[in-house]
């Protein structure tokens, strides 16, 4: 099978949903048609975005991102054991119930 990637960027003012719509419309007459899966961060105008060009597309928080937003709401706890038995626990959650819905 022949793998092709795509790069691309904008500048633009804002990520609104029109915003996105035009980048992700550029990506898909570049030949960007039927990606399986997407992972993105939680921008919503992006989460609209994805399914209005790809609507059969899989989307997914990236785990990167849902990792630093709880270690930042948990700065301020100083127990490190603790703090790692939280994250454990919220991923694990997580990840089982995307792959419930998967199914």
């Amino acid at each position: 099978m022949k793998r092709k990637e795509l790069l691309d960027f904008e500048i633009v003012s804002s990520e609104s949903i029109n915003n996105w719509l035009l980048f992700l419309n550029k990506l898909y007459f570049r030949g960007l048609t039927n990606p399986k899966f997407i992972v993105r961060d939680d921008n919503e105008s992006l989460k609209q975005a994805i399914a209005i060009v790809w609507p059969n597309s899989i989307q997914q928080y990236c785990i990167y991102h849902l990792i630093e937003n709880f270690k930042k709401r948990l700065k301020n706890l100083k127990n490190r054991q603790l703090k790692e038995k939280i994250l454990y626990h919220i991923l694990n959650g997580y990840m089982r119930q995307k792959i419930k819905k998967s199914f």
